[in-house]
């Protein structure tokens, strides 16, 4: 007879049907991993995300799923297995269901604050007709675009919708104008579709996509920006809620929504819309000496112009001062290296150009409302 040493604790079978070549599945499952190593008891079996590949693993009796469902068949299908399960989207799915995934309606805002922080007054959104994640993302987009008294224009292609019609959409298009696309691989259809009109990527238009797939985001000239996803988090809460619903936890009345991690900018969206060459000079300077000790006087020196003249441009195109664009700017920064680095607060602040731990966190706070150690749990665990 065992004894309790002796006993042999049989691993819990985890499914994981997901779209292996996607870079934000892939980028869940490390964090996925990092909870389950946490467990120790848990193996993973990998499968596609088909409604027959679901129904197939039926035979190896599985305790647990955790997927990226894409169509409502694989969703019935899994939930017919009758087993726990954590659907890792955004999109409205199925109620009653465990979920966990990106704030669909908060990406929209973000790419519009980022084209609106850019100083643009035309905005375009490029979706894919029939998808919630899309619906959503659009209106977050209109919504913060609408905030400011600007209007948004939409395109939802099909699956076979013509090249044809998103050529004639982006040509009547104002410019210059800052576009969204659904994905990385959307945006990466408009920068195309730019180039046969010989539209000028970012001069006539500015193009931001979701997900930061290297693969994407490297592959145009020039690089394309892209809203950064909790991939990571999104994972380790799945594996969370699944370990919950093991243990015989109610499914939580409401989806885990996560905020998007912040914009990796590129050169697709790094153009100042600017007719003022001094106005231009300077946020240049701000921008690119962020890190560096930095008066409003030598970006003054930099633009050419007396300090009052700028001071009131700053404030007839941007609504702010050269002293708080300065401190956005920094901010900015922060937030990015916050999101995406284990460096210290002093560290951070160093390269942020905010001198020390203190400043920095006085000054996050003043301008997100949130503090630094905060703002990180978002995203890291």
């Amino acid at each position: 007879m065992n004894t309790p040493s002796q006993i042999i604790k049989v691993p819990r079978k985890v499914i994981l049907p997901l779209v292996w070549a996607d870079h934000t599945a892939r980028t869940m499952l490390t964090g996925l991993f990092s909870f389950s190593h946490e467990k120790e008891d848990w193996e993973f079996l990998r499968i596609p995300c088909t409604p027959e590949a679901i129904q197939n693993v039926a035979k190896r009796n599985p305790d647990g799923m955790i997927g990226r469902f894409p169509e409502t068949d694989c969703i019935q299908t899994a939930l017919d297995l009758n087993i726990p399960l954590v659907n890792v989207s955004g999109a409205a799915v199925r109620p009653g269901m465990a979920q966990v995934g990106e704030d669909n309606r908060a990406i929209g805002r973000m790419a519009a604050e980022h084209f609106i922080e850019e100083g643009f007054e035309h905005f375009g959104y490029h979706g894919l007709a029939g998808e919630t994640s899309s619906r959503e993302r659009w209106e977050g987009f209109k919504q913060r675009v609408e905030a400011e008294g600007l209007k948004a224009h939409r395109f939802e292609c099909g699956e076979k919708t013509p090249w044809a019609d998103t050529a004639e959409w982006l040509a009547a298009l104002p410019r210059p104008v800052g576009i969204l696309g659904l994905t990385d691989s959307q945006a990466v259809y408009v920068h195309k579709t730019c180039r046969n009109l010989n539209l000028t990527v970012p001069d006539d238009v500015a193009i931001l996509g979701v997900g930061d797939d290297p693969i994407y985001c490297f592959s145009t000239t020039p690089r394309l920006s892209s809203i950064q996803l909790p991939a990571f988090q999104m994972g380790y809460e799945a594996a969370r809620i699944l370990d919950r619903l093991f243990a015989g936890k109610p499914i939580a009345k409401k989806p885990l929504l996560l905020p998007p991690k912040g914009v990796a900018v590129r050169r697709s969206t790094d153009f100042l819309q600017f007719e003022d060459v001094c106005l231009k000079k300077a946020v240049c300077y701000i921008r690119e000496h962020c890190g560096d000790e930095m008066t409003v006087e030598q970006v003054v020196r930099q633009s050419g112009v007396s300090r009052r003249l700028l001071e009131m441009k700053f404030r007839a195109q941007l609504g702010r001062s050269p002293q708080l664009e300065i401190r956005r700017v920094r901010i900015e920064k922060a937030k990015e290296l916050l999101s995406g680095t284990q460096l210290s607060f002093q560290d951070i602040a160093g390269r942020a150009g905010l001198k020390t731990a203190s400043y920095l966190c006085q000054a996050f706070k003043t301008v997100t409302g949130t503090s630094p150690g905060a703002y990180r749990r978002q995203f890291q665990h």
